[in-house]
C-alpha cells in the first residue's frame, strides 16, 4: 500500500508543478508541454497498474497524500464511476485574471488560489502590493486561513474546516499543546463539531441468529435504516429512535423490528 501511495504523492507532485508552471504567462507553452508528458507519463503507467485514481481504493489514499486534492481533479467520473482524464492532463487551463480592479486581501487570495490551487503569499502581495508577512497575518486575523499542523501547510478556511473535524481537533490540540499558535485552529474546530450520538439516541434489540447474517449489513425500515451488527453468538439490529409512532415486534419467528404510526 505504500508503494501506491508513493506513486500518486509523485503524481499528485507533477500536477502540483504543472500548475504553477500553467499560471506563469512568462513560461512557454513547449516548457510546459514537458510538465505536462511527464505527468501523463506517471498518470499513465499508473492507471495501468493500479486503476483509476478515483477508485475507491485510491480514492482513500488521497487523504493520506500531500497533494490529494490535487490528484482528485486529475480525473473526471459518471455517475457509473467510468473515470476520464481531466482537462488539464490535455491542454493548458489557466489564464490569469486581471488584477487592475483586487482592491482587498481576501480577494486577492481567492485569485491566486485560482491561479495556482494553494495559499501563495508572495503571488498575493504581488496583487494588493503588501508583503507576504503581512497578507499571512491579514488572512489569520480575519480566520480565512489555517495552517495544518500535519504538513504546516496553509489552507482556505473551508477547506480546512471539512472533512474529519473530530480527528482534525485531536491533532490541533495536540499540536496546541507546542505551539500557541494553533489554538486558533482548536477554537475554530470546536466551533464546528458535529452533536455527539448518544446511547439514548438508538435503540438495539438483538433479535436472530447470526447465521443468518454472515457479515455487517444495512437494512431499511420506511425511510430509516437499522444496521445488523454480529455481538459475539447473535446479531444486534441497531435502529435510529423513530420521530412518532412507537416500535411494534412482528407477529411469528425471528424477524425485523417493524414501525407502527402514531
Amino acid at each position: 500500500m505504500q508503494a501506491r501511495l508513493d506513486e500518486m504523492e509523485s503524481i499528485g507532485e507533477r500536477a502540483r508543478k504543472l500548475v504553477e508552471t500553467g499560471s506563469d504567462h512568462n513560461i512557454d507553452d513547449a516548457t510546459i508541454e514537458q510538465f505536462r508528458a511527464a505527468l501523463n507519463k506517471d498518470y499513465n503507467a499508473f492507471v495501468k497498474k493500479r486503476g483509476s485514481l478515483l477508485n475507491r481504493t485510491n480514492v482513500s489514499l488521497t487523504r493520506r497524500a500531500k497533494n490529494g486534492a490535487m490528484i482528485r481533479v486529475l480525473e473526471l467520473c459518471d455517475q457509473d464511476q467510468n473515470c476520464e482524464p481531466a482537462p488539464i492532463l490535455i491542454q493548458r487551463q489557466i489564464e490569469l485574471a486581471p488584477t487592475a480592479d483586487v482592491q482587498t486581501v481576501p480577494d486577492a487570495m481567492t485569485l491566486a488560489y485560482q491561479e495556482s490551487g494553494k495559499i501563495d503569499f508572495n503571488r498575493i502581495g504581488e496583487i494588493i502590493s503588501m508583503s507576504p508577512a503581512d497578507v499571512r497575518q491579514s488572512l489569520k486575523q480575519q480566520g480565512l486561513i489555517f495552517q495544518n499542523p500535519t504538513d504546516l501547510e496553509y489552507e482556505p478556511a473551508d477547506v480546512y474546516l471539512s472533512g474529519d473535524v473530530r480527528e482534525k481537533l485531536k491533532v490541533a490540540e495536540f499540536a496546541a499543546k507546542r505551539n500557541p499558535e494553533f489554538q486558533q485552529n482548536v477554537q475554530a474546530l470546536e466551533n464546528i463539531q458535529p452533536p455527539m450520538i448518544r446511547s439514548a439516541d438508538i435503540i438495539t434489540r438483538a433479535w436472530a441468529r447470526c447465521g443468518f447474517h454472515k457479515r455487517l449489513s444495512t437494512i431499511g425500515c420506511g425511510s430509516r435504516l437499522a444496521s445488523v451488527v454480529r455481538t459475539g453468538r447473535q446479531c444486534m439490529s441497531i435502529i435510529p429512535p423513530p420521530a412518532t409512532g412507537r416500535m411494534k415486534r412482528p407477529k411469528g419467528g425471528n424477524g425485523f423490528m417493524g414501525m407502527t404510526g402514531p
